[in-house]
C-alpha cells in the first residue's frame, strides 16, 4: 500500500495520506522522528481493521493530555461530532461548544456562530438557534448565558459530551 507523505515547513505541517494500520505505523514513526510538527494530518483512511471509523487528528500542542485519541484531536468540528453518538439537538449544541471550547480555544459563542457550526457539522439548524440555545440553558443545562448573545459551555454539558467520548 503506498503512504503519500508531504511536509510544509513553513506552516511547520505534515500530512499523510493512505489506508490501514500501515498509515498508523507511520504516523507513529512520524511522531517520534518529528516531534516539532504543530500539525499532522491524516487522509484517505477508510475502514481500519476492526471496521471502525478513524477521523482524521492532530498531535495536541503544547503536549498536554487532550480529549481524544491518544493525545491526538481532532482536525475539524465535523470529524469531532461524526466521531460522537449525538441524538438531539441539545447534545449536539454541547458537543459543538465542546470542541471549540477545548480545541479552537473559544470559550464563548453566539447564536450566529453556534448555527454557522451546525451548517460546517452538517447538522439541520433549528429555525431559531437563539431559541435552540435558551432551550438547551432550559432543559439540559448543557450550557450558559454569559451576556447578551453570548453562551458558554457548562460544567453538564462538558461532562455530557466527555461521557459520549468514553472519558
Amino acid at each position: 500500500m503506498a503512504i503519500k507523505l508531504s511536509f510544509d515547513f513553513r506552516t511547520m505541517r505534515l500530512n499523510l495520506e493512505g489506508e490501514g494500520k500501515d498509515l498508523i505505523s507511520v504516523l507513529e514513526a512520524v511522531k517520534v522522528a518529528a516531534p516539532s510538527f504543530d500539525e499532522i494530518r491524516l487522509f484517505g483512511l477508510g475502514k481500519m481493521p476492526d471496521e471502525s471509523e478513524a477521523p482524521a487528528f492532530v498531535p495536541n500542542a503544547g503536549g498536554a493530555a487532550a480529549p481524544g485519541v491518544g493525545g491526538l484531536k481532532p482536525v475539524g468540528v465535523r470529524e469531532f461530532t461524526k466521531t460522537l453518538s449525538l441524538d438531539s439537538h441539545f447534545i449536539k449544541i454541547a458537543a459543538v461548544a465542546f470542541y471549540h471550547r477545548e480545541f479552537a480555544q473559544k470559550a464563548t459563542f453566539t447564536a450566529k456562530e453556534m448555527g454557522d457550526w451546525f451548517g460546517l457539522c452538517g447538522f439541520q439548524k433549528p429555525k431559531q438557534m437563539s431559541v435552540a440555545l435558551s432551550d438547551t440553558l432550559r432543559r439540559r443545562a448543557f450550557i450558559e448565558n454569559k451576556g447578551r448573545d453570548q453562551w458558554a459551555l457548562s460544567t453538564t454539558g462538558e461532562n455530557a459530551v466527555r461521557k459520549l467520548m468514553g472519558q
